[in-house]
Parts: structure tokens; sequence; C-alpha cells
């Protein structure tokens, strides 16, 4: 049953899509795994990069007083319109969708860090000085736990990002990927391919996100926020 009349080839049924989705399976598994592979590693790179400059930030105030607002200022740039210069630079292949995955999940990264490092209690930091503990000790030992479940904050967030700059970088231009793949579905009509493809993106932003989400409640397990969420579960 439809609602309305609207044609097959701008909405088609959801059972279709989830045939398509199906019988399609080979071919959309093979470009969502390079996607994938993209999305990975533009993340992965943003996750160190980013954790690394917040470290930074924090512990040399010059570089946190050059650095900072310069971050800042700079998102008012849509970081798409890099695409077309890293597909000259870099060409067709993974490397540009790499960087562009990089720059829109590498903002929170760093954000959610340097305010979850910053966001040490002065107690805690009086404490930390009273037992001789140098400023990389602290860093390490009362900071960097402390900023924990707001640095899981920023990377649920640039999971997801990743995801975006990834098929958005694809859709600008590749050679292989499932961004490519639903562009070209696109020109040629085929609407359920194109759906099918956006499960199969959103089981993947999905799953990262969820991935984040188990990783903090391993390391962050003492947080309040996990005891609570394990007392609501149990």
């Amino acid at each position: 049953m439809r609602l309305g009349d609207v044609p097959h080839y701008v909405l088609p049924p959801l059972t279709e899509v989830l045939r398509t989705a199906v019988e399609e399976s080979g071919y959309l598994l093979a470009e969502t795994w390079v996607t994938f592979q993209e999305i990975v590693a533009g993340f992965l790179l943003s996750v160190i990069v980013g954790i690394s400059l917040a470290f930074l930030i924090v512990s040399v105030r010059t570089i946190g007083k050059c650095i900072y607002p310069i971050l800042v200022i700079s998102q008012v740039i849509p970081k798409i319109v890099f695409a077309p210069v890293f597909l000259v630079l870099f060409g067709f292949g993974m490397t540009s969708k790499i960087l562009i995955a990089f720059l829109l999940s590498f903002f929170p990264v760093v954000i959610d860090t340097v305010l979850g490092l910053r966001s040490t209690s002065v107690e805690a930091l009086h404490f930390a000085r009273s037992t001789g503990a140098g400023s990389m000790r602290t860093l390490l030992l009362i900071r960097f736990p402390n900023a924990l479940p707001q640095m899981f904050a920023g990377l649920k967030l640039a999971a997801t990002f990743s995801v975006t700059g990834a098929v958005l970088s694809e859709f600008i231009g590749a050679d292989q990927g499932l961004g490519r793949a639903m562009l070209k579905a696109s020109a040629g009509r085929e609407t359920d391919v194109v759906f099918a493809g956006v499960l199969y993106i959103s089981a993947v932003g999905f799953g990262m996100f969820l991935l984040m989400q188990y990783l903090e409640s391993v390391v962050a397990y003492w947080h309040v926020s996990q005891r609570r969420r394990r007392a609501l579960a149990g």
C-alpha cells in the first residue's frame, strides 16, 4: 500500500528497497567496504591528531592561545569545499576521501577533549601538586581520566561526521565506494538501489556510534553516567 500518487522512481516501496538490499548485497557490500575503509582511516586520523593537539593546547599555554581561536574560526568554512582541491591534488582514490572525513570529524574531538581536560577540579590539581606530580604526570593521571566522558562525546560525533565526510566526498568524485554507487544509481533512476545504499551507510554510521558507546562503557566504567546506565539496564 502506498500513500499518494508518488512515482516509483521517486519513492520506491520499502519492500522493494529491502529486496534490492538483499539481491544487490554483493555489489553494495563491496562498495560499502571501500567507504568503510575511508571512514575508519579518517576517523582514526582525527582521533590521533585531535587528542594530541588537545593535549598540546592544554599543556602549553602559548600554543593554546594561538591555535584554539584559529580552530574555532576555521569552522565557519564548509569543509566540503576542500573536496575539489583534494581531488586535484590526490586524485579520485581513497586519500582525498580520508582527508575530507578527517576534516569533518577532527573538530569535535579537539574541542570536547580540551573541555574535558580543562574541567578537572582545582582540588584534584592541588592534590596532584602536593604529592609532587609534575605537569605531564598530572595530565596523564588526573586530567586525562577526568576528560574521558567529555572526550567520548566528541568521539561519538566524530564517528558519525566521518561517515558523512566520506560519502559526500564520493558524491563529488570517486572511482569506487558506496557514494559513487548511489550517485550512479540515481543517474539511472534506480531509486531502490539508492535507498538500499542509504540503509547500508546508515548501518555503518550506527555501528560506529555503538562502538564508541561500548568503548566508553569499558574505559569510563567508573563515571556516574555509566553507573546510571548499568543501573537502568539491570
